[in-house]
């Protein structure tokens, strides 16, 4: 309940977390010359920008793995050049999002075989369009696996139908990089049903289906990325979204009802103190005067007595 003191210091202090959120992700992308619109609805705005950060390939070094086939044909590949400069840029740790298709900032365009499998597919040219700042959209891609800290160069192939639900792609990792796919190897289901060929897989994802395990040279594996929602977003997106929105509302009536305590737990000035949400590695609440953080998503407040969750 807030008490008389804590309506007091915030009277002093006001603070807007979702409003706080709402500017930070807009910034954010703003920062990169791509702009995501300002939304009355919270839940809409963070689920557009959890999608497009999804599709967004963090700008990190990454250990960079080759398929052997691949590798074969590299020396004379008509691609080489563009393939060379792919994979040296995951391995320096530059923007690659370039490559990427031109519509990954569109919150309503969604790359099913990232959210199933974790792999990307890169435009193979080197010629950037002005107009977009990506490079010329070819017929031929470069499929890659991705993880936090690895990267996978699988094979090329034309933009053809059933290409992105191929399980060409998890053969190849199950084949030559068995490691990546141990974790998600189911060791009691030995058949999937049903049983759908590429074009067949591909017509399902298209309408909000996710069959959840894929059937890989007799072994049965879960889905990598999870999968996506029948609203075509990513699984993770709607969970992490959920979450958030969740976290920003506890951590607001926690601040709001226990100020007195949060001021003294954190040494913080009772005259000065600005509590403000602000996106770092992570998102944290902080107190921009003195800039100590308060606290980090996903963590909440132990400030002894009953506390919101």
């Amino acid at each position: 309940m807030l008490s008389l003191v804590n309506l007091s210091l915030l009277l002093m202090h006001p603070f807007d977390f979702e409003a706080d959120l709402k500017r930070q992700m807009h910034e954010l992308f703003a920062e990169y010359g791509y702009r995501i619109p300002y939304r009355n609805e919270l839940h809409e705005m963070v689920t557009e920008y959890l999608t497009i950060h999804k599709k967004f390939i963090d700008i990190r070094p990454r250990t960079v793995l080759v398929n052997p086939e691949l590798l074969v044909k590299l020396p004379r590949h008509p691609k080489r050049k563009e393939i060379s400069g792919i994979q040296s840029a995951l391995v320096a740790g530059e923007n690659i999002n370039l490559f990427q298709s031109k519509r990954l900032f569109q919150s309503r365009f969604h790359d099913h075989l990232l959210y199933e499998w974790n792999i990307a597919h890169f435009h193979l040219s080197l010629e950037r369009e002005r107009k977009h700042g990506f490079v010329k959209q070819t017929d031929q891609l470069l499929f890659v696996y991705l993880d936090e800290d690895t990267a996978v160069l699988l094979d090329t192939a034309k933009h053809e139908k059933g290409i992105f639900a191929s399980t060409r792609w998890q053969e190849i990792l199950e084949i030559h990089f068995p490691h990546i796919l141990a974790p998600f190897v189911d060791s009691t289901i030995t058949k999937v049903y049903p049983e759908v060929d590429a074009v067949g897989r591909q017509m399902l994802w298209d309408k909000g289906y996710t069959l959840g395990m894929t059937e890989i040279n007799g072994k049965v594996i879960h889905s990598t990325g999870i999968g996506r929602s029948t609203t075509g977003h990513s699984m993770i997106v709607m969970k992490t979204a959920n979450e958030l929105l969740r976290w920003v509302h506890n951590i607001s009536l926690i601040c709001r009802d226990q100020f007195e305590q949060l001021a003294i737990l954190f040494d913080l000035d009772p005259v000065k103190t600005i509590l403000k949400l602000v996106f770092t590695d992570t998102i944290d609440i902080i107190d921009q005067y003195s800039g100590k953080k308060i606290v980090s998503f996903p963590d909440y407040l132990q400030l002894g007595g009953d506390q919101v969750s």
